[in-house]
């Protein structure tokens, strides 16, 4: 049985990549007026967050503000529109999958925001050099949700970020943007979680604020990595500074299956369908700056838009249990230090 993933792409996204051409998509005054046409979110209301907003937010003491990944995909729209309902729904459904680990546990704060479409998106990462021009609103967006968060909704609380992919992008545009070295909000930082695009030597290099992950428990750290299958086709996921989510270690000494906490499958509801303890073992590969895991059959988990190997649509789920066990661990010693 093929698993039915929804990390990234909304469901027959395949079919409509394909509808769309897989090609180059032209700017056309069409689109511009698109563009002006998308609503600016206003993160003052409770609709432009995709998780609803916490009553009481002095009950738990740290937050996790998180970015959605690409939920959508339509030739004739350059970003999503947030006053579309349907559209609105598909940023709330995998927000509400991927922010149920912090449930009762953390303040969830997760913006809205105006998302590149898929096929403009890819095509601005596949370009050399990247031309991230269709992610600018989104971008912006986020940056604006973040600083409205930080003055009016986080009351001096330490706080994670965590996005996937488009969403990872967007976080580590706060972290090098928003961040800055000398930021007080930087020393409210507990750990980011960029997952699902690297964090590279260059931008470490570029930017003395972003410190990657060493350990289990460390802490204002960047945490991430990017998943395929032994013998993975060269993608724009390759080249960061990663972390094995499932031994914490930076190294290439393997995990294996048994330190699994559980990978978590959805159905299309939201709702949890499968929960597998043991479902992968893996390794670090430093040369690619990519996390290997051992599947029987990782083809059942790759998309036909990404090359062969490229495991995207599981950098989260695979390794749920764990993600949701770590953010716990940083967040305590984070707390204990405080203290």
């Amino acid at each position: 049985m093929k698993f039915w993933l929804r990390l990234l792409f909304i469901p027959l996204l395949a079919v409509l990549w394909c509808a769309a051409g897989c090609a180059v998509l032209p700017e056309t005054t069409a689109e511009v007026r698109a563009l002006q046409a998308a609503v600016e979110p206003d993160y003052a209301k409770p609709e432009s967050w995709a998780v609803p907003l916490p009553e009481n937010p002095s009950a738990l003491p740290v937050d996790v503000f998180y970015v959605y990944p690409t939920v959508f995909v339509d030739a004739a729209h350059p970003v999503m529109d947030i006053a579309v309902p349907a559209l609105r729904h598909r940023g709330e459904l995998i927000s509400g999958e991927h922010t149920m680990m912090f449930r009762g546990k953390f303040n969830i704060f997760a913006p809205h925001y105006r998302q590149a479409e898929l096929n403009r998106a890819l095509r601005g990462l596949s370009a050399s050099p990247q031309d991230l021009s269709s992610m600018e609103p989104g971008l912006e967006d986020i940056r604006r949700a973040f600083r409205h968060y930080l003055e009016h909704r986080n009351n001096g609380r330490p706080f994670l970020l965590m996005g996937h992919s488009q969403g990872a992008m967007a976080v580590l545009d706060l972290l090098k943007n928003e961040l800055p070295p000398d930021s007080p909000a930087l020393k409210q930082l507990v750990a980011a979680y960029v997952i699902g695009w690297p964090v590279t030597k260059e931008d470490l290099e570029a930017y003395p604020q972003l410190r990657m992950a060493r350990g289990e428990r460390d802490t204002g750290v960047v945490v991430s990595w990017n998943t395929e299958s032994p013998g993975a086709e060269q993608s724009i996921f390759c080249g960061g500074v990663a972390i094995n989510p499932l031994n914490w270690r930076t190294d290439e000494q393997p995990a294996p299956k048994e330190a699994n906490r559980g990978a978590v499958f959805f159905r299309p509801d939201g709702s949890v369908a499968l929960e597998r303890p043991g479902f992968c073992g893996g390794a670090l590969d430093l040369e690619r700056g990519t996390m290997v895991v051992d599947l029987e059959s990782p083809q059942k988990y790759e998309a036909e838009f990404f090359p062969r190997g490229v495991l995207h649509m599981g950098d989260v789920l695979f390794f749920y249990r764990n993600i949701a066990e770590n953010a716990a661990k940083r967040a305590e010693t984070f707390l204990n230090l405080r203290h």
